[in-house]
């Protein structure tokens, strides 16, 4: 007897396990459609039926091709599920064009993959995985505030990962926002993944991240790692690209922002959280990451992240700028709360902070770090320009530097980012494409090992511009007007001038390339 009484829980446990199942599915079905094969997939119905019904820890397989829903796939509440586009080939998309008309408007689906697996944070039991999909052209129009909108809906979930999807071409009009994606109360790694040509009407122009309360903020832990987030538009205020409110944690690292657009309160993205009350502080996490180029599209000044005096804000080794009208950093309100924190672990390239108080307190609080050369570079000089110059987002999602600045090892980063208690983390080895972050390298996104000097090519000066030795070091830039750089052949920028002389003076003897304009000249120091 006592024998029959041990087993008896092991041979309970076999069929809860035996529930989990693995489907196949593809645009227009096959065979039986009974999904058990690729030789008798599900169809797009088919599909939708059994995710009604979905057991936990089921998975499903879809083939590459374009599936039009007339409306979201919702999969059964407290439940979680593996969903696996076409890893190589032909790309798995989900389109809510209904209409056929190749755009997200009226008549088109209003999402694509809703789910809530009902887990508390970090809770794994039920864990969501969507890997290599397409989520486009979604249409939404709502005002209340509770609806269910978003080509990808997650709710009230604790461990969810989102891999090598991409998020174009959606649209929410309404004041509910997240268009791209909608993430309430839930624990959301997104990794390689990319939004772009999103847009909304107000709260975020791709991503909309919140919790409902302070009982349940301990779940809204959310990070982008090797991400881009490109052209995205907010045709009303707050956040081009994200919007988080009453959030727990927002890691954005080794991602890129950039050409993203807001009326204002933050042309990239918008953050808020009490430190009393019903909400708590919010924290944000900027990790060798690009945000710049974004764009307040209203008529008063605004920045690329824009925050209540609530938020605590940590940056390290990120490249953060502006544009004409857009700052680095906007702080709203008249007061500061009691938390509210701005610190830098180093290594960054920051622009002029624009702050509401008339005593501002928060430039204090911003305390740089010990990079390579010095500490962090911030300030009004620091724009896109000068980091960028004309270079744009290239087909690889990444801005290619116009000049090269030390930035941090992934052993530095690591270590400036240790009391931070980041949820996810990522390797801080590499950059958004993978290459590796070692000794000399540049700050941002994009570590670039193919910049060994901050310089393209040395190129022939012709006769536009000269270069007239003055003697010790010192040299006389004729015929050009703006920015003169001086870096050394190991591509450290070692000199920066507005005027017409820049000076070597104190520099050990070698060779030294001066660039001004789209003129470079190499120099010997003796």
């Amino acid at each position: 007897m006592r024998f029959k009484l041990l087993l008896l829980p092991v041979v309970a446990f076999i069929p809860a396990m035996s529930f989990a199942a693995t489907y196949y599915v593809s645009p227009e079905g096959a065979g039986s459609k009974d999904g058990s094969s690729w030789e008798n997939a599900f169809g797009v119905e088919d599909f939708r039926t059994q995710a009604a019904k979905n057991a936990n820890g089921d998975v499903y397989n879809l083939a590459g091709g374009v599936y039009v829903l007339s409306g979201a796939i919702k999969f059964n509440k407290d439940t979680g599920f593996t969903l696996n586009g076409n890893e190589s080939g032909e790309r798995t998309v989900l389109s809510g064009d209904t209409n056929n008309n190749g755009s997200a408007n009226e008549g088109d689906a209003s999402g694509l993959i809703w789910a809530s697996a009902t887990t508390g944070h970090n809770v794994t039991t039920r864990p969501i995985v969507i890997s290599d999909i397409d989520f486009t052209c979604v249409y939404t129009n709502t005002e209340n505030e509770n609806a269910e909108v978003g080509a990808l809906f997650i709710d009230n979930s604790g461990s969810v990962e989102v891999n090598r999807c991409n998020f174009y071409k959606n649209r929410a009009n309404g004041n509910r926002g997240g268009a791209a994606a909608f993430i309430n109360r839930s624990t959301v790694l997104f990794k390689e993944c990319v939004f772009r040509n999103n847009s909304t009407a107000h709260r975020g122009g791709a991503v909309r991240l919140q919790s409902e309360n302070l009982s349940n903020r301990i779940k809204e832990y959310i990070t982008f790692d090797r991400c881009c987030f490109s052209n995205n538009t907010v045709y009303g205020k707050m956040g081009g690209a994200i919007f988080a409110a009453r959030c727990s944690q927002l890691n954005i690292i080794n991602s890129t922002i950039t050409g993203n657009k807001a009326q204002s309160d933050g042309a990239a993205i918008y953050i808020n959280g009490k430190s009393s009350g019903e909400y708590l502080a919010m924290r944000l996490n900027v990790i060798g990451s690009t945000i710049a180029g974004n764009t307040i599209t209203g008529d008063a000044a605004g920045a690329e992240i824009a925050s209540t005096q609530y938020a605590n804000i940590g940056i390290v080794n990120s490249i953060i700028v502006g544009g004409e009208k857009t700052g680095s950093f906007a702080f709203s309100g008249d007061t500061e709360g009691e938390n509210f924190s701005f610190v830098s672990g180093g290594w960054n390239y920051v622009g002029p902070v624009v702050d509401a108080v008339a005593e501002p307190k928060k430039i204090l609080q911003w305390k740089t770090g010990a990079a390579k050369d010095g500490g962090d570079q911030y300030g009004e000089d620091c724009t896109y320009g000068t980091v960028f110059g004309d270079h744009t987002l290239g087909g690889n999602g990444v801005i290619k530097p116009f000049y090269f600045e030390y930035g941090a090892t992934g052993a530095q980063t690591a270590d400036a980012v240790s009391g931070w208690g980041i949820y996810h983390i990522a390797d801080y080895n590499v950059d958004q494409l993978g290459n590796e972050r070692v000794e000399g390298r540049m700050n941002g996104a994009y570590a670039d090992p193919d910049i060994n000097t901050g310089i393209d090519a040395v190129i022939d000066n012709g006769a536009v511009v000269k270069l007239v030795a003055a003697g010790n070091g010192v040299y006389n830039i004729e015929g050009h007007e703006g920015i003169a750089e001086a870096y050394s052949i190991t591509g450290r920028r070692v000199a920066v001038t507005r005027e017409n002389v820049i000076s070597l003076e104190g520099m050990s003897a070698g060779m030294y390339i001066i660039k001004a304009g789209n003129s470079v000249f190499k120099v010997i120091k003796k």
